[in-house]
């Protein structure tokens, strides 16, 4: 009889739900961000490095792959704490944003740094307003994720865990 470690469920289904998820998220600011004005404004903020295919081709998609299985893996522990559904979701959610957008945050600092078409020396050149931008975003998207495919991964965790 073969036996299933619970604590790998949550990480399944993370990748699983997730993944497909994000990819189509990443996707689309990857093809909006090519758009005339859009692609102008990413490269004057010093995004030039946010188009590298090392970015988005690995960078991106591992440490994604690599959040989805770690915050998985915690699930099952959350739900045993007796955290509800919606805390986990959260707790689940905040763990991966915070990451992947700590890495988008390094990208825009060393683009802006050392890409930037306003290059003169040092920190001045990595943007603010790629800096807010990328909070404001981190921020509307945590709370949308949690209460969405965060809450659905959760869930199905859940549900497979405990039937």
């Amino acid at each position: 009889m073969m036996t299933v470690n619970l604590d790998k469920i949550g990480a399944r289904t993370a990748l699983f739900v997730g993944l497909p998820f994000g990819t189509v998220f990443s996707l689309t600011v990857f093809v909006f961000s090519l758009f005339p004005m859009l692609d102008f404004g990413l490269a004057f903020i010093g995004g030039g490095l946010f188009w590298n295919p090392i970015i988005w081709a690995g960078l991106i998609p591992v440490t994604f792959i690599f959040l989805l299985w770690t915050a998985g893996n915690k699930i099952k522990t959350h739900l045993d704490k007796k955290y509800s559904v919606i805390q986990t979701s959260f707790l689940f959610t905040l763990f991966v944003n915070s990451w992947l957008f700590g890495v988008i945050l390094i990208i825009f600092s060393v683009s802006g740094l050392f890409f930037s078409p306003l290059h003169t020396s040092g920190i001045s050149n990595i943007s603010l307003t790629a800096i807010g931008l990328t909070i404001f975003t981190y921020i509307i998207s945590t709370v949308l994720t949690a209460l969405t495919i965060g809450l659905l991964i959760v869930t199905i965790t859940k549900n497979k865990i405990y039937r």
